[in-house]
């Protein structure tokens, strides 16, 4: 796994790199080589996460109002 693809799995998810430690254990100084690339993300974790990352896409939170686009608002899908 990237440092791209952790820092956007951790957006994704609205998790902290402190989030992060805590739910796999990892001390936050490995998580910031994880984040810079100077070491690998460790391969059972990046699985991990890309197994809920992908859970969270396909099943998003429902929303009480639509996310604005680039300052615009998008048109709510009908249910």
């Amino acid at each position: 796994m990237s440092p791209y693809r952790l820092s956007l799995c951790l957006l994704i998810l609205g998790w902290s790199e402190r989030e992060l430690a805590r739910r796999t254990g990892e001390h936050r100084t490995t998580l910031r080589r994880w984040l810079s690339g100077e070491s690998d993300v460790d391969p059972a974790v990046a699985k991990w996460l890309d197994v809920l990352v992908a859970v969270h896409v396909a099943n998003p939170g429902p929303r009480r109002k639509p996310l604005s686009v680039l300052g615009g608002e998008a048109t709510p899908t009908p249910l």
